[in-house]
């Protein structure tokens, strides 16, 4: 989220609720999917000033991909994954100017661990 003027909100009035769900499905020895989902809240629970108490953000992620294990071991993998980000702002964050940027890319690499020992 980006901010156009700066939000300060004490750490003992807020809170946030995070929840995180993932999915891993082998289809093949070499080949394994997976997804990934998130759902955030960012509130405010005693009134701060200028800040009145109540839900201000609301964030969604989610990730998916596929990943190839060409070799028998794991030195060695390919993946493709998208990852995006969305978020929803109330009313109440609204008023400090503050504005929210969604957010999605495609990744596509490898990972490779040297074995040293």
């Amino acid at each position: 989220v980006r901010r156009q003027r700066q939000m300060c909100i004490r750490d003992r009035n807020t809170s946030y609720l995070s929840l995180v769900a993932r999915l891993n499905y082998q289809i093949h020895p070499k080949w394994n999917l997976f997804v990934k989902g998130m759902y955030e809240t960012a509130s405010v629970y005693k009134a701060n000033g200028p800040y009145e108490s109540g839900k201000y953000r609301t964030a969604w992620g989610y990730q998916g991909g596929v990943e190839f294990y060409p070799m028998g071991d794991d030195n060695l993998h390919l993946f493709m994954t998208g990852t995006g980000r969305a978020y929803s702002l109330t009313e109440k964050a609204k008023a400090f100017d503050v504005f929210a940027e969604n957010t999605g890319r495609l990744s596509i690499g490898f990972v490779y661990k040297i074995p040293l020992f």
